[in-house]
């Protein structure tokens, strides 16, 4: 019997598809480095809102909102199918079987792949720590259409220096240069402004990352208008579907302060996170991106496996030989499991029953007074989202920083009777707030409980220190002399911290320690509360409640 085999053109005769890391039923997946993004109220509302699926979909208005974000012509901006799709257009329109692109790696997979698609060879150049400008630009020959540049590189996390993207462009006037921006949202700087004074540069960015809607498969690149009309030539009519062009409308309006408080807790985990890699002897890049790769990180992961928790490495991959790319959450209670497997011996079931009890630590709460109207809600496990009116600006200033600097996050809106004074708003905002945290908190099972902060601000100290024990206490020495800091008297924010503490049943001892300017010594307070309150509500896997009479009131 005679088998027939078709032809396949050359890049396709001997190749493999992209295969992402399997998922074998773990808990937490810290492997695809993806954001939290909507909640599955906002999809659901937002997408019961479309009219039709019979439609052909159309991009430009979601064109015209991120130009608009960038201050860019839409003439410089193409929406395509995620960040790889950008990629793959760019292969498409500059490579050609006898030519080749210059690539510094380890990078993203789909550079390479997309390149070689084209039938075009890729000249690879060593990347290990500081980027390899040199070599770079010594790779670059006759034949060469095309430089790739991963920055954050994807998977050590390295950021080029902006000086080194624009000698790469300044030294090859004739060679279009690539630069995957798929992580510049966690990085120190975005430098795509100067980038794009330079013709030659064509910026990849997507939505799947900070944006957390991955799911949608959203991606653009910003370039020259020749560049980017030859991208647009090279996709397809409808290269993204109507859900999620709406769907991406919609969270770039609405989520911009939740994506903020998202890429501001990645920061702050991942430098907390890298302190802790070092101390523990560990062997990791520089990382500007929302993970952390790991040099001969393989005990790192079994750790992590054998809790539940899945991570990225790379068996048989020379480049990569050892690597373990580790998501930083960027949310509370998974940064939590994720130090306690990590560094505290954690099992899959202890991790489990962390992930699980997150949903459980919100509250809300709708308190009416002949003096006061309040609605609020509040989750221990946040990003520090806050969303703060009490019609006193410099009391929502402080609930703004206590919220931010505790991760949790909190709606609180009150209308009081400010006509008479602010006496009545503060105390019953605090009163509030108390309760959010005690019912929130509950039987306060498996906190650590004590905690204590200083901060400092300018030239004030102020130091903090709680303990979730059940009996209020407050012993507030703010050391104020002003009469009023805004629109409150200064008598009255003491009081708001004895009311929080009286109401959620924990004994606070704040002390402004030294400090000339009021402002300061309050905000400085403030800070030092969350970063205590922050400490004291974090989990503690070998904790049950944390008292010896076995109960905390």
């Amino acid at each position: 019997m005679n088998s027939l085999t078709p032809r396949f053109a050359r890049p396709f005769q001997d190749c493999s598809a992209y295969q992402p890391p399997p998922d074998a039923g773990f808990i937490l997946d810290l492997a695809s480095n993806t954001g939290s993004g909507p909640p599955p109220e906002f999809c659901r509302r937002v997408l019961s809102s479309l009219r039709s699926v019979a439609a052909y979909p159309g991009a430009g208005a979601l064109r015209t909102a991120l130009a608009a974000r960038f201050g860019v012509e839409e003439s410089t901006l193409a929406v395509t199918s995620g960040g790889d799709g950008a990629i793959d257009h760019i292969c498409r329109i500059t490579l050609e079987p006898g030519t080749n692109a210059v690539v510094p790696c380890p990078t993203f997979e789909m550079i390479e792949v997309s390149a070689e698609r084209t039938g075009a060879s890729v000249t690879r150049v060593a990347w290990d720590g500081e980027f390899p400008l040199a070599a770079t630009l010594n790779a670059v020959d006759s034949e060469t259409r095309l430089i790739a540049v991963c920055s954050p590189n994807n998977p050590t996390g390295v950021v080029v220096q902006t000086a080194d993207l624009l000698r790469l462009a300044d030294a090859n006037p004739g060679i279009l240069v690539l630069v995957d921006f798929a992580y510049v949202e966690f990085a120190d700087s975005d430098p795509s402004a100067e980038l794009l004074t330079r013709p030659n540069v064509v910026l990849v960015r997507t939505l799947s990352k900070a944006w957390g809607l991955a799911n949608l498969r959203v991606g653009y690149a910003l370039g020259a208008p020749a560049t980017i009309s030859r991208i647009l030539a090279a996709g397809g009519p409808y290269a993204i579907a109507g859900p999620s062009v709406a769907l991406a409308l919609a969270w770039l309006e609405d989520g911009v302060a939740t994506t903020e408080a998202f890429i501001a807790c990645v920061r702050e985990q991942r430098s907390e996170l890298s302190s802790r890699f070092a101390a523990d002897g560990a062997e990791f890049y520089d990382s500007g991106a929302n993970f952390i790769c790991l040099r001969n990180g393989e005990r790192y992961a079994e750790r992590l496996a054998a809790a539940g928790i899945r991570v990225r490495s790379w068996a048989g991959d020379s480049d990569r030989s050892g690597f373990v790319r580790i998501s930083v959450p960027g949310e509370t209670m998974a940064y939590q499991a994720l130090c306690a497997a990590l560094f505290d011996g954690a099992t899959w079931e202890t991790v489990g029953d962390m992930i699980a009890t997150n949903e459980r630590r919100e509250a809300k709460l709708q308190r009416r007074t002949k003096e006061t109207e309040i609605s609020a809600s509040l989750c221990l496990d946040g990003t520090g989202v806050s969303n703060v009116s009490t019609g006193i600006g410099f009391l929502d200033h402080m609930l703004d920083a206590l919220t931010k600097h505790s991760r949790i996050d909190l709606d609180l809106v009150c209308s009081g009777d400010l006509i008479v004074d602010d006496h009545h708003t503060a105390e019953d905002c605090a009163i509030v707030l108390g309760q959010l945290f005690r019912e929130a908190l509950g039987d306060r099972r498996g906190i650590k409980r004590f905690a204590d902060a200083c901060v400092p601000l300018d030239e004030a100290l102020a130091r903090a220190t709680i303990d979730f024990s059940g009996r209020p206490s407050p012993n507030i020495s703010l050391d104020l002399r002003r009469e009023f800091l805004g629109a409150i008297a200064t008598e009255n924010l003491t009081h708001f911290l004895q009311s929080f503490a009286l109401e959620g049943r924990f004994a606070l001892h704040v002390d402004v320690l030294k400090g000339d300017n009021d402002h300061h010594k309050v905000e400085a307070a403030f800070k030092a509360v969350a970063r205590a309150l922050r400490a004291a509500i974090e989990r503690d896997v070998h904790a049950d409640v944390p008292s010896t009479k076995g109960v905390l009131a």
